[in-house]
């Protein structure tokens, strides 16, 4: 279960995310842990507003829906679990059948209230927190420095293990894979000669040693051939006292000019909000004029727009029916789909 858990969290970072979509799945995750969510279908949801999702840079509302549609998009590639894991107790559905395998059902923009409705598979909740454990944000961006496939992966797989030994202060931190696990966790060929592994291993272990202090490995035999890669790293140094004080002096300089830009930013920042919140009042007022005209219609008319607009979510995530979750979650979104149908955008 160890080697399953590692083979998709290491699917689940590499799936072709950029750094922001990487952030945002981390950010993702977190509501998850801060919403307190469990197993049951009727709380596997919340809301996240436009202005929590800090991923780096400021982006405009449509730049932020277009990010998080894209991330959508991939993540429902990204199957964090498969057969092996059933014996966890995970529901999985037919081979072929996505949907119970991804990390989202579904995530959708609520342009008037600014906010995100985001439906997770409640049947993934455990795992998704077990994930989220071994990573930070550091990590990721870490990773981005990292040239080369197999060198991220290999990165991603050893810092889980130095993070638990940070973590717990292990003083001499060390730990052993299979060298047919390992090749299968960077993705190379396990039919090629551990000899041509062994190579490739030297160069990727100094790629990443910059990232891991005090990386290095050693071969296991068992009998003439090698079975096992011992892989060990240093923890953090502690700083002398002369340096030690040289760093607070540097950090506190750091400081005041992070102050002084950030103010700065702030000042920008309140200006940006200013004129968003003018432009929101007047595409409220817009919105409900449209919406009244809507309501205003009849019974028959509005019946058919309705049905317009299930039609168009349900080809939006990709179901022929929609199970009670997704309802759920059509609701909320249904007044968003009916001012699209009403401005002629659908």
């Amino acid at each position: 279960m160890e080697e399953l858990t590692l083979r998709n969290e290491l699917t689940a970072f590499i799936n072709d995310y950029n750094e922001a979509e990487l952030a945002l799945f981390l950010i993702l995750c977190r509501q998850i842990q801060n919403n307190e969510l469990d197993n049951v279908d009727e709380k596997a949801f919340f809301q996240i507003k436009y202005s929590n999702l800090f991923l780096g840079k400021n982006y405009t509302s449509k730049e932020l829906e277009s990010l998080i549609e894209n991330f959508y998009k991939k993540s429902i590639k990204t199957t964090l679990v498969d057969d092996l894991i059933s014996t966890k107790g995970v529901r999985l559905g037919k081979k072929g059948d996505i949907i119970d395998n991804v990390p989202f059902y579904s995530i959708l923009p609520n342009s008037e209230e600014r906010v995100f409705n985001c439906f997770v598979n409640p049947f993934l909740i455990s795992f998704i927190k077990e994930i989220i454990g071994n990573f930070t944000i550091l990590d990721i961006e870490k990773v981005f420095r990292i040239n080369g496939k197999y060198a991220r992966k290999l990165y991603l797989l050893i810092v889980r293990y130095k993070n638990k030994a940070d973590n717990y202060k292990i003083a001499n931190p060390e730990e052993i894979f299979q060298i047919d696990f390992l090749k299968e966790i960077v993705g190379y060929d396990k039919t090629k000669p551990n000899k041509e592994f062994l190579r490739l291993l030297k160069k990727i272990t100094g790629d990443i040693q910059e990232f891991i202090p005090g990386l290095n490995y050693d071969t296991l035999r068992s009998g003439r051939s090698i079975s096992n890669i011992k892989f060990t790293w240093n923890l953090e140094k502690k700083i002398k006292s002369n340096e030690h004080i040289e760093k607070i002096i540097i950090i506190k300089e750091n400081n005041k000019k992070n102050i002084n830009k950030k103010l700065e930013k702030t000042l920008e920042y309140l200006e940006t909000e200013r004129n968003i919140n003018s432009q929101i009042l007047s595409e409220n007022t817009e919105i409900e004029g449209l919406y009244n005209l809507f309501q205003n219609l009849s019974d028959e008319i509005k019946k058919s727009v309705i049905e317009r607009a299930k039609e168009f979510y349900q080809a939006e995530i990709k179901v022929e029916k929609l199970n009670q979750t997704q309802l759920r979650a059509f609701e909320l979104s249904k007044k968003s789909i009916i001012l699209k149908i009403m401005r002629g955008e659908i």
